[in-house]
């Protein structure tokens, strides 16, 4: 019974996992677009996870990292009560659900099925891939589907390109799943310097689907690759190292250059870059001959420091960012003809959104997350592992 059990949890691991290219396909009545395929898989999983914790009356809490976790919700909660809205508490319920993924990962995951579930990611993101490159391959011919962004709608630098995104919300979501693939093939190159056929072809697969996204995360996969490769080299002298960290720190400024501002020509299109919400239609200054605009995501930053000085210490609320972008609008704070976003900053946004208890709490899930991968360095068999989770974190860290 008990060997039952962990095959069937094992087997609803895996299908949450081969779920995950499928973000946006369901639109039904109630939940609209809330709830989704890995959601639908999570409740069976949740159900064989429960009865087996209640069983074995197994520890759930163990260390500092699910403490961390906790601490977040209390923190998510402390701000859901100070702003009184329904909304807020909505939001909880999406950042409870992936508590209880983690959780649950967290007991069922251990030596003996990590292989087979690395597998099961990497299978995922081939789906994920092959969508994104039949969608795309479909906008060539002028045909227009959910499974990509049509060559009508411009991109920066670019133009009419079109973007993959296969059943995700946006390109750069799928671009993230398929780099975290694309950084485990990387690492199992190095640990056995060949890949395996099936491998080889997943690599080549994936590798593609990503870079018809046109993401940024681009960047983060390559200073991913580069720590990988400093971890996992054998001889370390000064000069390689110093190598590795000077063109980690060189690729991160380009990042951070490239995606706050935006450069243009002497005569920009301005009515494009208000249909696409990309820039504001106003230049800042001027550097070889290129005029510099603020993109959206420096305009969000702007923004969460204007919620921070508002709504400091208690913060705006859980899922609450958009609102005030509204009300920034309605003031002339915030471009008419952009759209609500999320705070796309997972710093500035949870102070914004969770005041000083938030900060704290992001604090303390992050110096855990570094102790938890400096506890997994010391183990010599999961030594790669640590690595590739070390490499992993730019794709999780960095985002805008």
């Amino acid at each position: 019974m008990k060997k039952e059990l962990k095959k069937m949890q094992l087997f609803f691991c895996s299908a949450y996992i081969l779920s995950l290219p499928f973000l946006n396909v369901l639109n039904l009545p109630v939940t609209g677009k809330k709830l989704q395929p890995p959601e639908i898989v999570f409740c069976f999983l949740a159900i064989l996870s429960l009865s087996d914790l209640w069983r074995k009356r197994q520890k759930l809490i163990d260390g500092i990292l699910d403490w961390s976790i906790l601490f977040w919700l209390l923190a998510l909660v402390t701000s859901a009560i100070s702003s009184s809205q329904k909304h807020s508490w909505l939001e909880i319920l999406g950042t409870f659900y992936l508590c209880c993924l983690y959780f649950i990962f967290k007991v069922i995951i251990n030596k003996e099925n990590l292989e087979f579930l690395k597998n099961s990611y990497l299978w995922s993101a081939s789906i994920a891939s092959t969508f994104g490159i039949a969608g795309w391959t479909l906008t060539r011919f002028g045909i227009h589907t959910i499974l990509a962004w049509p060559t009508t709608q411009p991109y920066p630098y670019i133009g009419l390109f079109g973007r993959a995104k296969a059943f995700t919300t946006n390109p750069n979501m799928l671009a993230s799943v398929l780099g975290v693939a694309l950084l485990i093939l990387i690492s199992d190159l190095q640990k056995a310097r060949s890949l395996k056929s099936w491998k080889l072809i997943m690599f080549f697969l994936i590798g593609i689907g990503f870079a018809l996204t046109l993401s940024k995360q681009l960047i983060p996969l390559v200073i991913g690759t580069l720590v990988l490769l400093l971890i996992t080299q054998k001889e370390k002298n000064f000069f390689f190292k110093a190598s590795i960290t000077g063109a980690c720190a060189v690729f991160l400024f380009f990042y951070l250059i490239m995606t706050h501002f935006l450069f243009l020509g002497k005569n920009p299109n301005w009515s494009m870059l208000q249909k696409e919400a990309y820039a504001e239609n106003k230049i800042i200054g001027e550097f070889s001959g290129y005029n510099i605009a603020l993109t959206n995501y420096s305009v969000n930053k702007r923004a969460c420091w204007e919620a921070i000085k508002r709504k400091f210490p208690e913060g705006l609320g859980p899922g609450l960012f958009n609102q005030f972008v509204g009300t920034l609008k309605k003031e002339g704070l915030y471009p008419d003809y952009f759209h609500n976003y999320d705070p796309h900053n997972t710093y500035l946004g949870t102070l914004a959104e969770l005041g000083l208890l938030g900060g704290i709490a992001l604090i303390l899930l992050i110096i855990s997350i570094i102790s938890k991968l400096y506890a997994i360095s010391k183990e010599t068999k999961l030594n790669q592992y640590y690595a590739l989770l070390t490499a992993i974190l730019p794709q999780l860290a960095w985002k805008q």
